[in-house]
């Protein structure tokens, strides 16, 4: 309905300005034909901004209406490598008015994914940060596509596109212009960013090692320096920055996840720094030696404190086995830096003026001597000794613990037992039967929970016609010496085969005489067997 009173509305404005434009020349010497031929051709013209023109790489005309007439030579190169697409919705719309922007890729732009924008309404924009090259660029109005054209992005331009509104129709008006930073970026309502949107040039590998360019691209090749990602099994190790690529190198800076950098030459055809280099850390620490491919491995590091690691180093710091040298001259070595702190014992050591000895160290501190290093050895065993005997009386405690539980249930169950033995047994009757017994060749089960009282379950089969049938009925009942009463619920008849009920019926409860001897129950004169 709103979408309707627009409509209305735009065709109102024209009117006014066709009767406008009729009185006008009704005061003028201008002929009417000519003056309405020229208004409403120029209706039609902006509304053919707004067409589906064939998805071609010539410029659309829209953009030629709106180039700026200033020479190129006059205007600021932009330093970005990257190019810039907007939509924007335009203000006038009404509500719900929905439109959308698809970029597709090219045979320039093959390692693009492409972008299926989501909805935008007035005023919303939304931007697709773009490696130059050629796009297929879709502006979709409700479910009318308004724009569908090839067109080429260049590096440090944005192409946007607005969706205008207007009387009879509406349009999408292109414009160019420069850029001179990210803050169009940050202004975009949806944004897609380059390295969310092109796959990555894979420049270098070997094993698990992959180097991957994420700078600007041409048909899905490297197309000028960029940044490389570095990554081992799927880990980032480090990047390049402003990485120049040819077949024989790359070389660039490199920053290394655990933030080292250097600037430094890889060499691809024997996978490896080539020269090494000195690796920088932002707080004054260096280091020089061998290298995992770009990851430091082996070598010196000087650390800020004054103190040089010569060893084994993981992310910028020291692991494994190598040698401490102090400010002073003094040194010590590991075979396991990480255990250091656990370290109980003599390490190799020396000094400027004791060039080879040993270091007493008890849990990573140096000790005065060898026998205070001793002694605590001697106090440790000492204590573990007290702590041992501890545990082990605790062992025995418990032990004899459970040994005089369990002789107290032996002796509890065999005085039990004598008890029981002493007593005079009841003679079994009726009252003593409980468990499942059989009839008619197992045909019919009669079944007692509890003696005395309880519940109970009666099942029989039968046959006739050549089929079987089933019959069951629970019961409760109530028994004296030599009789029993029974109270029944529903009985059902089944087929057997496949338990298909057939009938519910109804038994009335009653007493009957009972009488049992330890293994057969006899009621009302039948004869049950226990199992």
């Amino acid at each position: 309905m709103q979408k309707a009173v627009f409509k209305a509305r735009r065709l109102s404005h024209a009117g006014t300005l066709l009767v406008a434009l009729i009185a006008l020349v009704g005061c003028q010497t201008t002929d009417i034909t000519t003056a309405t031929s020229d208004f409403f051709s120029t209706l039609t013209n902006a509304s053919e901004t707004s067409g589906t023109a064939p998805a071609t790489k010539q410029a659309a005309s829209a953009e030629a209406n709106t180039a700026s007439a200033a020479p190129e030579s006059m205007i600021k190169k932009s330093p970005y490598k990257w190019g810039l697409l907007s939509l924007l919705v335009g203000g006038g719309g009404p509500i719900g008015d929905d439109w959308y922007l698809f970029v597709y890729p090219t045979a320039s732009t093959q390692n693009f994914v492409g972008v299926n924008g989501p909805m935008l309404t007035v005023a919303n924009t939304h931007s697709v940060q773009l490696w130059p090259g050629d796009y297929r660029v879709i502006v979709r109005h409700n479910t009318v596509d308004k724009f569908d054209r090839v067109v080429t992005i260049s590096a440090g331009e944005t192409l946007r596109l607005t969706g205008e509104y207007g009387y009879f129709s509406n349009s999408v008006k292109s414009e160019r212009f420069p850029f001179y930073n990210e803050n169009q970026l940050l202004l975009a309502t949806v944004l897609n960013r380059a390295e969310d949107i092109f796959l990555p040039v894979v420049v270098a590998w070997s094993g698990q090692w992959k180097f991957e360019f994420l700078g600007p691209q041409l048909n899905g090749e490297v197309d000028g320096p960029g940044t490389v990602r570095i990554s081992n099994d799927g880990n980032e190790e480090a990047r390049i920055f402003e990485a120049k690529i040819t077949p024989e190198s790359i070389t660039g800076t490199f920053e290394l996840s655990d933030g080292g950098r250097f600037d430094g030459r890889f060499d691809q055809s024997e996978f490896r720094l080539d020269p090494s280099p000195i690796v920088k850390w932002k707080n004054g620490e260096t280091f020089e030696g061998t290298f995992d491919v770009v990851v430091p491995k082996s070598g010196k590091l000087n650390r800020r404190s004054g103190s040089v690691w010569e060893g084994e180093i993981a992310k910028g710091n020291p692991t494994g086995k190598g040698r401490m040298t102090a400010p002073d001259g003094h040194w010590v070595e590991y075979d396991n830096y990480e255990m250091k702190e656990n370290f109980i014992g003599l390490r190799p050591c020396g000094s400027v003026s004791q060039p080879d000895g040993t270091c007493p160290y008890y849990k990573g501190k140096e000790l005065a001597s060898e026998a205070e290093l001793n002694a605590k050895i001697a106090e440790d065993k000492r204590l573990a000794e007290i702590e041992r005997q501890k545990r082990e009386e605790q062992r025995k405690a418990q032990m004899a613990a459970a040994a005089a539980a369990a002789e107290a249930q032996r002796k509890a169950a065999t005085e039990q037992a004598a008890r029981e033995a002493a007593m005079p047994k009841k003679a079994d009757d009726c009252t003593t039967a409980t468990g499942t017994f059989s009839a008619d060749g197992n045909l019919t089960t009669y079944t007692m929970n509890g003696s005395g009282s309880g519940s109970g379950h009666f099942r029989q089969f039968t046959y006739g016609g050549g089929a079987q049938y089933q019959f069951d009925i629970d019961f409760q009942f109530d028994t004296t010496p030599d009789s029993i009463t029974l109270q029944y619920d529903e009985g059902i008849y089944r087929d057997a085969s496949s338990g298909a009920v057939l009938q519910r019926t109804s038994i009335p409860g009653g007493s009957a005489r009972c009488s049992f001897n330890g293994r057969i129950l006899t009621i009302d004169g039948k004869e049950f067997v226990r199992n």
